[in-house]
């Protein structure tokens, strides 16, 4: 279930979002990349990521974060840029809960 409210919204833009790239991008894959560079950490980072969405016993979720964590991840590895894959979280975020939602 998606957000409902315009606050949900507004949450999700203004601190989740960007507060999963901080953390995600900026601190453990940053922190995994001086163990281990490259395709690697990258790999590294997405399975602690999908990780982290076990709590939801949602396999696609998981499978989904796994996949996006791939793609933000080296996509920060690529550019440096926190904007950039905030902006593409954002936009992924918003096409599978207002544009193309999935019902499970």
């Amino acid at each position: 279930m998606g957000p409902s409210e315009i606050w949900h919204y507004l949450l999700l833009v203004l601190i989740i979002v960007p507060g999963e790239e901080i953390f995600w991008r900026a601190y453990i894959q940053d922190a995994i990349s001086e163990w281990k560079n490259g395709p690697a950490g990258v790999m590294i980072a997405a399975c602690l990521y999908a990780f982290a969405h076990l709590w939801s016993g949602n396999l696609m979720l998981v499978a989904a974060a796994f996949t996006a964590g791939i793609a933000w991840g080296a996509l920060f590895e690529w550019k440096r840029s926190l904007v950039l894959i905030i902006i593409s979280h954002l936009v992924f975020d918003i096409w599978l809960l207002v544009l193309m939602p999935l019902n499970f």
